[in-house]
């Protein structure tokens, strides 16, 4: 007998508006998702069924995941055909020469590139889409490079980098060094050249 469900997603923490807007995105995009409703500081999901698609549930993994809501509930919809069920979406690019970088540009590696679903990963790249301090980006292999457009660097734009990199998993320990430079380009503009062409010198040794 089917049963419809409700989940709690809670505690509702964002780190910037477009952190928000794509947590509701995906939400509305999972069809098991009949309503979405506010009571007082979380979000209930009225679940159509406790039986659901694979597909579905494997957004759900990967929305309580990315968000750090409680994935305990998920449970309920855990039976012996979806009990091995795991993200499993890899993006991989060819093999290719790295971009020189411009003056005032910095270079920033988002890797492992793993999703739950492909929703999970369209959806990093609308919000790398939202951040235009990012001149381009570029695969090679298992990583995404960022190109920085430095003088385009906002405030805003940092708390978005923040988020894209947290959410995900990425090396968070780039965004401090990446912070730094930005001190040091103040001060010293040619020691961020330096520190620039270094950089560019170790992508092309990796390949």
């Amino acid at each position: 007998m089917n049963t419809k469900m409700v989940l709690i997603c809670s505690p509702l923490r964002f780190y910037t508006d477009n952190d928000e807007d794509l947590c509701f995105q995906w939400m509305k995009k999972n069809k098991s998702i009949k309503e979405i409703k506010g009571v007082g500081r979380e979000l209930h999901l009225i679940i159509k069924s406790n039986k659901i698609p694979n597909k579905d549930l494997l957004d759900l993994m990967g929305l309580f995941d990315r968000y750090k809501f409680d994935s305990k509930q998920l449970k309920a919809f855990i039976n012996e055909t979806n009990e091995d069920l795991l993200g499993n979406y890899f993006k991989v690019y060819p093999r290719r020469e790295p971009e020189v970088l411009l003056n005032d540009e910095l270079l920033l590696e988002c890797t492992p590139l793993w999703f739950y679903t492909k929703n999970d990963g369209n959806l990093m790249f609308r919000l790398m889409d939202k951040i235009k301090c990012i001149r381009t980006s570029y695969g090679i292999g298992q990583v995404i490079y960022l190109v920085i457009d430095l003088k385009k660097i906002s405030k805003k734009y940092l708390e978005d980098l923040k988020t894209l990199f947290v959410r995900y998993k990425f090396d968070e320990g780039q965004l401090k060094g990446f912070i730094s430079l930005i001190r040091i380009r103040a001060l010293n503009p040619s020691t961020l050249l330096r520190i620039k062409l270094r950089r560019t010198r170790q992508v092309q040794d990796e390949r």
